[in-house]
């Protein structure tokens, strides 16, 4: 997530700003800290530009699926 957050130029505070969530859940989400509900996922989804399928493909797939 980190990496896809960053090449949509979106640092941690405004996808934080933009979803409602805070920063140190949002980090802890891309870390793995935590495993967010499916409405979260949604929020951050809509808001990188990516489909809900993308959290749960290998991280080494690259590219991601847009919308």
């Amino acid at each position: 997530m980190q990496d896809l957050r960053k090449t949509r130029d979106f640092t941690l505070t405004k996808l934080s700003q933009l979803t409602a969530l805070s920063q140190g859940y949002l980090s802890q989400i891309a870390l793995e800290y935590q495993i967010p509900r499916l409405k979260t996922l949604h929020s951050i989804r809509r808001t990188l530009g990516v489909t809900i399928s993308w959290f749960f493909s290998p991280a080494s797939t690259g590219d991601a699926e847009m919308l």
